[in-house]
């Protein structure tokens, strides 16, 4: 039997956009790195296989909006170009 440790919630990074394409918020990039920081605390969460759920944060609890399973990390998996599109496209 599998067993599944459940670990977080963890804020994604997001500012503020502002053109004429878009209005609203998106992940900050620049941001990833200090995330992975972050989240590790001197468990190496980053390096791990799991599942992963991103949710928006609603007035009583989370509403989830992506769910993933990772293959190789959360690392290397999490903020993959296409999966930022679809969140993106939430925000």
């Amino acid at each position: 039997m599998k067993k599944f440790i459940v670990k977080g919630y963890f804020e994604v990074p997001l500012r503020e956009v502002n053109t004429p394409n878009r209005k609203g918020k998106e992940i900050d990039l620049g941001e990833i790195s200090d995330f992975w920081r972050c989240v590790d605390c001197g468990e190496c969460i980053s390096s791990k296989k799991g599942v992963y759920i991103f949710a928006n944060k609603v007035s009583h609890g989370f509403k989830p909006i992506y769910v993933g399973m990772t293959k190789k990390s959360f690392k290397t998996e999490c903020f993959q170009a296409h999966k930022i599109n679809k969140l993106q496209d939430f925000f």
